[in-house]
């Protein structure tokens, strides 16, 4: 047990290591907790090695309560990322659609991050295949933003080649319920065809919120994730789907 703790730990901690060389970004919301608990494995195992080196048992009022929290996050944890992983592979097949709505993401500065760069490049190959589709861009400025993510996601899209008149900015969201709920009202009716532009670990979340929100003909339109992101980013997506469960939210 010592050794298999230990073992995870040390991969956890790699992991949260490999994260800041990727991305280079201390401030990070979630990659720390990679980290935290990479730490408290290796904590834990010293604590089965110092026990077992004693000739002493650990005790059931340490070990029973640890295994049924383990047993009951890794079964929810299974049903919820295979929920998730099944919603990210969307149906391939063209479909012309009248908008598109690229969920924000983290901008620095200035600058599109690579998860939301996925988006808009998505957004963009779709938009030459349906050149009639308005495609609005949505998120308010946060910690660390110098401009709106939508105003950001509008100057990539305009020096990508989609003229200004095709690009409908939502600057006021500060969360992906509020990029679609912000987003249905600059709509001219909810039952438009509309496309929701995400990667693919958010997909099933942001379905499930559109339809909550009121969108009634809603389609996924996945962008993929870079791979060094994409486990960092299927556990967080665990994390906010319970809590939006919990606060009913979804």
């Amino acid at each position: 047990m010592s050794v298999a703790l230990l073992t995870i730990g040390i991969i956890f901690i790699g992991y949260y290591i490999a994260l800041l060389l990727y991305t280079r970004n201390l401030k990070s919301s979630f990659t720390w907790v990679w980290a935290a608990v990479g730490a408290a494995l290796i904590l834990l195992s010293r604590y089965f090695a110092y026990m077992k080196a004693r000739g002493e048992s650990v005790p059931a009022r340490v070990l029973v309560p640890l295994e049924i929290i383990f047993l009951g996050f890794a079964i929810s944890f299974v049903i919820v990322e295979a929920v998730v992983m099944k919603a990210s592979y969307q149906d391939r097949s063209f479909r012309a659609l009248a908008y598109l709505i690229v969920l924000g993401a983290q901008v620095r500065g200035e600058r599109i991050t690579k998860c939301l760069r996925k988006r808009l490049d998505t957004a963009h190959d779709y938009w030459e295949e349906c050149p009639t589709a308005k495609i609005i861009v949505t998120g308010g400025a946060g910690r660390g933003e110098d401009v709106t993510e939508a105003e950001a996601m509008k100057r990539y899209l305009y020096k990508c080649g989609i003229p200004e008149d095709q690009i409908i900015i939502e600057p006021l969201s500060t969360s992906t319920y509020e990029n679609l709920r912000e987003s249905l009202y600059l709509i001219s009716a909810p039952d438009e065809a509309v496309g929701i532009v995400t990667n693919n670990y958010h997909m099933y979340r942001a379905l499930q919120i559109a339809r909550k929100v009121g969108f009634r003909d809603v389609t996924g339109v996945t962008a993929s994730t870079p791979w060094v992101l994409w486990l960092n980013y299927m556990v967080r997506e665990y994390f906010a789907i319970i809590k939006n469960r919990i606060t009913r939210t979804m």
